[in-house]
């Protein structure tokens, strides 16, 4: 990992990307894969609850995932889809 100073644009991107994209795209065609799951888990590592030189941009990617699904919670349970984070220690 890099300090926050030293990371890249295309290191932030790429931190963002697979973890907020990857939960993200899974609900943009939400109607028609809520009749097969009606749940959806996003995962997190224990890290975004410390703080730790080197990690910043990568503990505000897993905490923007962690954001994402308090959203998720209120606004796909209309459609009968739970959302929960499951922070691995």
């Amino acid at each position: 990992m890099a300090s926050f100073a030293e990371t890249t644009e295309g290191q932030f991107d790429a931190l963002f990307n697979t973890p907020c994209v990857g939960c993200l795209l899974p609900h943009t065609d939400a109607p028609a894969t809520a009749c097969r799951r009606r749940t959806h888990r996003n995962f997190s590592p224990g890290i975004t609850r410390v703080s730790a030189a080197g990690f910043s941009a990568y503990s505000a990617a897993k905490s923007a995932v962690e954001i994402l699904t308090l959203y998720m919670v209120k606004e796909l349970a209309g459609r009968g889809i739970t959302a929960n984070t499951v922070v691995l220690l």
